[in-house]
């Protein structure tokens, strides 16, 4: 049961990060902060952060947008341009 969940989870995470992306591209910034929001809840990864951290951008959500860059960057500090 436990490795059905972990594939369900990262089947869910992954669902969210890219209904994100298409937000996104469709200038629905709030949802596309929605669903990174909830990919984040099931997988935290550097993608979904900064999916997230470009939506608040667009938004004009300063502070969170640098939030979520610098969570990004601290999970692979190795290339902090690599996000």
């Amino acid at each position: 049961m436990g490795e059905e969940k972990t594939e369900i989870e990262e089947l869910l995470a992954t669902t969210y990060l890219n209904m994100a992306i298409c937000f996104f591209l469709t200038n629905e910034f709030s949802k596309s902060v929605d669903k990174a929001t909830l990919s984040i809840k099931y997988k935290k990864t550097i993608k979904a952060y900064y999916r997230r951290g470009k939506a608040h951008l667009a938004r004009n959500d300063f502070e969170l947008a640098i939030k979520d860059f610098t969570e990004a960057v601290k999970m692979d500090t190795s290339d902090p341009f690599d996000i």
